[in-house]
C-alpha cells in the first residue's frame, strides 16, 4: 500500500524524487492484525508480547525514517506540477470502479506472485537435510515465523519482523521501480530497522517483564489455523471497492481544480 502510494505521488509529480526515495527506504513495517493478533495471540499466546512487538517495528520505522531525512533530504526547487491534467477526464462511476479494479488486480497480482514464488522456496528448503528455519524466515516473514517461533528469542522475532524479509522487499521494487532507488541501501536499511527493533524488544522486556509461563509455546512446534468467512471475503473486497472508487474520485477533483 506505501509503494502504490508514493509510486502514484511521485508519478503525479505531487512529491520530488528526493522525497519519494526517502519514503522508499522506510516502507517495511508490519501491521497491528500481523504483530498482535497473529504473532503475539496466535504464535505466542500474549497479546501484551504482540504489542511489544508493534512498539518496536513503529518506533524502528520512525527512527530510520528520520535518519533518512537526514542523510538524504535534499530539497528540490521546483513547484509542484499536476501532471496528470492533460489525462483528466470525468469518469462515471461504472468507469470508476472497472479502473480502480484493474489497477488493483494488477498490484495483487504482483505482489501475490512474489508471496506465492517464496512460500513454495520455503516449502522446498524443508526437504534438505538440513535445518533451514533462518533461511525461511530471511526470505518470507510469515511462513518463516512460523518455522522460526521455537528457536528464536523474542528480541530475534523482533529482528527478522524489522527486517522485512526478502520477499517483500521484492514486492516494494516491483511497485516503485521508477523511482530508481539504491537497492543495496534500501537493504542496510532494512538491517539497521531489524537491529533497531532488536534493541526496543530488549529494552522493553527488561523495562516491563513478561511472566515466564507466556512463553511456553516458543520451545515447541505451533500449529496455525487461518480462518475466514465468504461474508468477510464480500465485505473486504467491497470495502476494497469504496477506497479505490473514492481516490478515484478525489484525484479527478483535484485534476479539475487545478484545469480551473
Amino acid at each position: 500500500m506505501g509503494g502504490k502510494a508514493i509510486a502514484t505521488l511521485y508519478s503525479e509529480n505531487k512529491i520530488t524524487e528526493s522525497e519519494a526515495k526517502i519514503l522508499s527506504y522506510c516502507l517495511v513495517g508490519a501491521g497491528p492484525g500481523f504483530l498482535v493478533t497473529f504473532v503475539g495471540e496466535n504464535l505466542f499466546c500474549n497479546k501484551t508480547l504482540g504489542i511489544y512487538l508493534l512498539f518496536a517495528n513503529y518506533l524502528s520505522v520512525l527512527l530510520i525514517t528520520f535518519l533518512n531525512c537526514k542523510i538524504l533530504n535534499k530539497r528540490s526547487k521546483k513547484p509542484y506540477i499536476y501532471n496528470s491534467i492533460e489525462k483528466s477526464s470525468d469518469y462515471s462511476l461504472g468507469e470508476s470502479i472497472v479502473n480502480a479494479t484493474e489497477s488493483s488486480i494488477k498490484s495483487s497480482l504482483s505482489m501475490c506472485g512474489f508471496v506465492i514464488i517464496f512460500i513454495v522456496s520455503n516449502n522446498l528448503l524443508k526437504l534438505l537435510p538440513i535445518h533451514t528455519e533462518l533461511i525461511s524466515i530471511i526470505l518470507e516473514i510469515t511462513s518463516g515465523v512460523i518455522n522460526c517461533n521455537h528457536i528464536l528469542s523474542i528480541e530475534g522475532v523482533a529482528f527478522f519482523i524489522g527486517f522485512g524479509g526478502i520477499c517483500v522487499h521484492f514486492q516494494i521494487f516491483g511497485i516503485i521501480k521508477d523511482i530508481h532507488i539504491n537497492k543495496v541501501f534500501f537493504f542496510l536499511m532494512r538491517v539497521l530497522q531489524g537491529l533497531i527493533s532488536y534493541v526496543v524488544m530488549f529494552i522493553l522486556l527488561k523495562v516491563f517483564p513478561i511472566s515466564a509461563e507466556t512463553f511456553e509455546s516458543i520451545n515447541k512446534e505451533t500449529t496455525v489455523t487461518v480462518s475466514s468467512t465468504i461474508w468477510g471475503s464480500f465485505a473486504l473486497i467491497f470495502l476494497s471497492l469504496i477506497f479505490l472508487v473514492s481516490i478515484n474520485h478525489k484525484n479527478n477533483q483535484e485534476v479539475n481544480l487545478c484545469a480551473e
